[in-house]
Formats: C-alpha cells, sequence, structure tokens
C-alpha cells in the first residue's frame, strides 16, 4: 500500500528525476572545486565544502533508491532535499564568489 507522501513513478518521471539529481550535482561539484583551492582552505571553507559533500550523499542515496524501482517515491522527502539542496548551493556559492576577485568570479558564470 502507498502512503499519501508516495507515490509510483512513471519511467518519465524517474528520468527527471534523474536529470534534475544531476543538475545539481554537477552545480555542487563545480562549487566544490573552488573549495578545494589548496590557496584558500580554512576551517570555514571546510564547512562548506562538508555541506556540499552532504548534498552528493544524498544524491547518492536517491538514485539507489530510484535503481530499486519498486515504484514507491516520497515525494515530501524528496521536495525537502530539492528545497535543502538549491539553499545549500546558494549559500556555498555566495561564498566561494567571495573568494576571489569579480574577474574570476565573472569568468565562472559563464560555466
Amino acid at each position: 500500500m502507498v502512503s499519501p507522501s508516495e507515490q509510483i513513478l512513471t519511467t518519465e518521471q524517474m528520468i527527471e528525476i534523474l536529470n534534475r539529481l544531476e543538475d545539481i550535482e554537477i552545480r555542487a561539484i563545480h562549487i566544490l572545486g573552488i573549495f578545494r583551492d589548496p590557496l584558500k582552505i580554512d576551517e570555514a571553507f571546510c564547512s562548506y565544502s562538508n555541506m556540499l559533500l552532504e548534498v552528493q550523499i544524498q544524491i547518492r542515496d536517491f538514485r539507489v533508491l530510484l535503481s530499486k524501482n519498486n515504484g514507491h517515491w516520497n515525494t515530501d522527502i524528496y521536495q525537502k532535499f530539492l528545497a535543502y539542496s538549491s539553499n545549500t548551493l546558494n549559500h556555498c556559492n555566495q561564498a566561494a564568489s567571495r573568494m576571489y576577485p569579480p574577474m574570476y568570479r565573472q569568468q565562472q558564470r559563464q560555466f
């Protein structure tokens, strides 16, 4: 029996979710690359790196759930993750943009 917060996904919905997770992961990896600059490492930026790694771990967990392909998907948990990851990526991106001069930030926006 499917609970109210769960739904059975179609193949198209699963593909859409996987694509969304991939987009989030690419953003997280890009920002994480900025924080891994050996000249800029300090405790605060290590904290941001940990936040981005947590997003990547949650993405992995969602992919595992999708790979089980039992059709049940908890939309509440997924929506909370989307909100959390959006806030985390925006917060970390702002911190990363303060690490470098404006010219570098301009080049990074073209990514």
